[in-house]
């Protein structure tokens, strides 16, 4: 982000095919800070993510009038690499050029035009998409029906991936299709915890998941999609963040470096008297 040239990746990928979506599925009651809750899809050339309707929304109608009034104006919200958060995790849009945003604008829209007709999700329940990733998952004890704590999360991530896509191109990429793809997956997912960390928030990665369920509730199978990991993101329990509302790990580090030279300096003067 920020510069002329094309748009780099975090995680490598075999071939430098990048079989992988990512999906960030946002809990509602505002905990997520610019962001309407709801399902979006991050597309990684232009940075942003791009907002996923409901099915029955009108912007999911069949006709072909719909879909490209729909590609015209495309519902997208773009993400900076600047992040500022408090109690809920919000968004601060950093400071960038009217060419910056031009640039961006342009490689969004092309990322959603190739997204198809694959935008929209199943909502039907009060609690929306990230409820029902919530309730695809594994129960851990036999009291409850699913990974309840999921609820709480701010975000859940969802990382996809197209195996046929890697398979395609043939030698070595057909014969470890599926592992060169499920290896690429948990590069992904541990960038997101490192980049969680580094902001002071938790981020919980989650394989025991319905993928059936995955795909009653996101449109994955047009595109040739399959879930491979979740990844809750919040505010954790006790933390830094959680008692100041705001702050990375280097923040907090920060604090407590500056508490303990405080300490030293009234032993001092205590010292002296």
């Amino acid at each position: 982000y920020g510069h002329a040239g094309a748009a780099s990746r975090a995680a490598p990928s075999g071939g430098c095919l990048y079989p992988l979506n990512l999906y960030v599925v946002v809990a509602p009651g505002g905990r997520v800070g610019g962001l309407d809750p709801g399902a979006y899809r991050y597309l990684p050339a232009s940075h942003a993510l791009c907002a996923l309707s409901p099915k029955g929304d009108e912007r999911c109608a069949d006709d072909a009038a719909s879909r490209r009034a729909t590609r015209r104006t495309p519902n997208h919200t773009f993400v900076f690499d600047t992040w500022k958060y408090c109690n809920s995790i919000r968004i601060h849009q950093s400071r960038t050029r009217a060419t910056d945003t031009r640039a961006s604008s342009s490689h969004c829209r092309a990322e959603i035009e190739n997204l198809g007709e694959a935008v929209c999700f199943d909502a039907a329940a009060a609690d929306g998409v990230h409820g029902a990733l919530a309730r695809s998952t594994s129960a851990q004890a036999n009291s409850t029906e699913y990974q309840t704590w999921i609820d709480d999360s701010a975000v859940v991530v969802l990382v996809t991936g197209n195996v046929r896509a890697t398979a395609k191109h043939g030698g070595l990429y057909r014969r470890f299709a599926t592992e060169l793809v499920t290896t690429e997956a948990g590069m992904v997912a541990e960038n997101v915890v490192l980049q969680a960390t580094s902001l002071g928030l938790g981020a919980t990665p989650i394989g025991a998941f319905d993928a059936r369920a995955i795909h009653r509730t996101l449109p994955l199978k047009e595109t040739g999609e399959d879930p491979l990991v979740m990844l809750a993101v919040g505010v954790p329990k006790g933390s830094f963040r959680e008692h100041h509302g705001h702050g990375r790990a280097e923040d907090e580090q920060s604090a407590r470096a500056a508490e303990v030279a405080a300490k030293g300096e009234e032993t001092a003067r205590r010292t002296t008297r």
